[in-house]
């Protein structure tokens, strides 16, 4: 036996040791959380904005395992906000997000049924997103923010990077809502395809429906 055969060999039975010790499940793709064949759009473990019900929400976290805590928002938009909360213990290997926001509206006409949904995820490349939901409608960058969106609002998703990412390659929030919704929140960004030139490598080669 050479030298080498024996080197690979070695490490090989190390490697087999390591994960005999300290076993790591895999982290599911965020695919798995965000697309649902019983969801018209992106979605949240099958949780659809303007869809789902309050109860729904209740029966899909239990059967989850996932525990949330339910406190008041009086916002303009919604009254109630169910916050699941994963520490770092919790999520590794398990889950790729660490807070999950779901809120309810106020409107009598709609009480009950989810308004939105926000995540905070595991920093996730740009191109994984454009493989996954296809080129988006626009891409903005925010200066006041500091962040930029990718935006699919037909697909009722929003991507946005908050301060996570100097490089502009990456994001780390995920917001699931109606279209209207999304873009009245997070539609008033400047388009990359107006700005007279474009800096951010990554973001500047991926077409957008926005001319």
């Amino acid at each position: 036996m050479s030298i080498k055969d024996l080197i690979v060999g070695l490490l090989m039975v190390l490697n087999g040791f390591t994960h005999l010790v300290s076993p790591h499940p895999e982290t599911p793709p965020l695919k798995s959380f965000l697309i649902s064949d019983s969801c018209q759009h992106a979605c949240f473990l099958g949780i659809e904005p303007d869809i789902t019900t309050k109860a729904q929400v209740q029966q899909i976290l239990a059967d989850a395992g996932l525990a949330y805590t339910d406190y008041d928002n009086r916002s303009s938009d919604s009254a109630q906000v169910y916050q699941i909360l994963l520490d770092d213990t919790t999520s590794s290997g398990h889950y790729p997000f660490h807070v999950v926001n779901i809120a309810f509206y106020i409107a009598a006409d709609k009480q009950d049924l989810v308004a939105y949904v926000m995540m905070l995820i595991d920093e996730t490349p740009v191109q994984d997103i454009v493989d996954l939901f296809g080129y988006p409608f626009d891409i903005q960058t925010d200066a006041y923010r500091h962040e930029f969106r990718i935006l699919y609002p037909d697909q009722g998703v929003i991507f946005t990077s908050g301060k996570t990412s100097p490089n502009h390659d990456s994001v780390g929030f995920v917001h699931i809502g109606p279209s209207e919704y999304l873009l009245s929140v997070y539609g008033g960004g400047d388009s990359l395809s107006s700005l007279p030139t474009c800096e951010y490598v990554v973001l500047c080669a991926i077409p957008t429906a926005t001319p």
